[in-house]
């Protein structure tokens, strides 16, 4: 999976996103019919692809990137991108998946991930150092200055004005003021494409690498910061020669609880 979100108020309830994938010397696919989005209601033991206007069976469907709200799980939002690196928008439920409707990115751009801190108010990031927010649920983007040309590929916001997001070169930004400013995070200690962010308050967040340049695959390793990004010390990884952490899940109610996707 290229993405996971549980449901807050029902844990037994996963959203998974996956991307049909291959990378070789001589050969590219970002896409594919068995990229999407499937649903599990049993914690992880069967699983179904919701449809109800979200594509499927789709050989132009690209990486998804969820996101599910925290104060109403029934609304889910699932950013998708085309096998040709363009946008194909954001789609949005409001009743845990049943039924989707598309809206708008606010670009044409590729976008890699999408965040809503609130019911209203949300970010999305992508290449060439873009970053959209929105305020009124996704209907209207507006574009904010990163400071980065570098692919941005996760993004995480605790509340309405405290976010990071992270990405291509150790490339780690960090907002107080809901991406009015973003400030470049020295990245001491951290080093490879990182492609996956987890913010639990102001001060403590997790990010995990790609093993290798350009994110090939390697020992991946796993980063914790408890000082807003003065320093960063190394927690996990995946030994051997094809990690590659491409999420982080941490409980909002119970954030000892942590799960790391590779």
């Amino acid at each position: 999976a290229i993405d996971v979100v549980v449901d807050p108020a029902n844990p037994t309830k996963v959203i998974a996103a996956m991307w049909e994938r291959q990378r070789r010397e001589d050969y590219i696919k970002y896409g594919g019919r068995n990229s999407g989005i499937y649903i599990s209601t049993n914690s992880g033991d069967t699983w179904a692809q919701p449809g109800g206007g979200f594509p499927m069976n789709d050989v132009n469907l690209g990486r998804v990137s969820l996101d599910i709200s925290r104060s109403n799980p029934q609304v889910i939002y699932a950013l998708a991108a085309a096998t040709s690196g363009s946008s194909r928008g954001l789609y949005k439920t409001t009743n845990g998946g049943t039924n989707w409707t598309l809206q708008t990115s606010g670009t044409t751009t590729w976008l890699s991930a999408v965040c809503f801190s609130d019911n209203y108010t949300g970010w999305n990031v992508g290449a060439f150092g873009i970053i959209l927010k929105t305020t009124n649920g996704g209907t209207n983007w507006t574009t904010q200055t990163s400071g980065t040309t570098n692919v941005l590929w996760s993004v995480d916001f605790t509340d309405n004005s405290t976010g990071w997001t992270v990405g291509g070169g150790g490339t780690i930004l960090r907002t107080a003021n809901g991406g009015t400013n973003w400030t470049a995070i020295p990245t001491a200690g951290v080093s490879l494409e990182l492609f996956c962010i987890w913010a639990l308050d102001e001060n403590t967040a997790f990010v995990g690498n790609g093993g290798s340049a350009g994110g090939q695959g390697g020992n991946a390793i796993f980063y914790k910061t408890t000082n807003a990004g003065v320093s960063w010390t190394q927690v996990g990884a995946t030994g051997g020669s094809l990690g590659f952490f491409n999420g982080i899940v941490f409980s909002r109610s119970n954030p000892s609880f942590g799960i790391a996707q590779s």
